[in-house]
């Protein structure tokens, strides 16, 4: 008898159907159209090992590696009405946001073509907020080839640094005195030949950042991975 029983002249059986096809097409829909179906937040940290370059390879020889991974770069992931974007320092526009996908092509892939990108993630969400506004206030400085601080740019893991600070304006992540050694200990030849070309001296004992100390810092935890 239920299914005989009408509304407006229309089976009560047909109506169901027909409201249970059009709900499912709309989460369909919703689902097809959103630009974050990763387990991701604004304020994610994106590690990144990049396509090989000898600016790249110099970063990942002189720093520690992450589970065999040496990030070369790092960026802030944000997301705005609905689409997630990526806030990163390169060495050719320097600060610069662009859409996650384009992030994800700029990164070395794995054998069966997937990029090489952890994301990670506060352990602590309060400092966020504030830390996605400063790291916006970013966008447009130049990268920073002499990799020193407080000279008005700015390179990958020091846009990270400047960014994240807790409720007494303090950076979130340690800075480390940097010495540029290859695996034997010794300075690289391929810094060495880099800051040449800049007509730099190397900045042995300097304090900086890179990637793959704040990967191995245990204020983050890990919340997925790209490949």
């Amino acid at each position: 008898m239920s299914w005989k029983n009408k509304i407006n002249g229309k089976p009560i059986a047909l109506v169901v159907i027909i409201i249970a096809i059009m709900t499912i097409c709309g989460c369909c829909y919703k689902s097809s159209n959103s630009g974050n179906s990763y387990p991701l937040m604004s304020g994610d940290l994106l590690f990144q090992v990049n396509k090989s370059s000898e600016l790249v390879d110099a970063i990942t020889n002189s720093t520690i590696s992450f589970e065999d991974l040496s990030y070369s770069n790092v960026g802030v992931l944000i997301e705005e009405d609905n689409e997630l974007y990526v806030i990163v320092s390169g060495t050719i526009n320097g600060v610069e946001i662009m859409q996650l996908q384009t992030f994800l092509t700029k990164s070395a892939v794995t054998q069966d073509n997937k990029p090489i990108v952890i994301a990670k993630r506060l352990k602590d969400t309060s400092f966020v907020s504030n830390a996605i506004e400063r790291t916006k206030a970013l966008i447009g400085k130049p990268f920073d080839f002499a990799f020193l601080p407080n000279n008005n740019a700015i390179y990958g893991s020091e846009l990270v640094y400047e960014s994240y600070l807790d409720n007494n304006n303090n950076p979130l992540f340690a800075s480390h005195q940097m010495f540029f050694r290859d695996s034997t200990g010794n300075t690289s030849e391929r810094w060495i030949s880099y800051f040449k070309s800049y007509n730099l001296d190397v900045p042995i004992g300097e304090y900086g950042t890179n990637p793959n100390d704040m990967a191995n810092d245990t204020i983050l935890e890990e919340v997925y991975r790209f490949f």
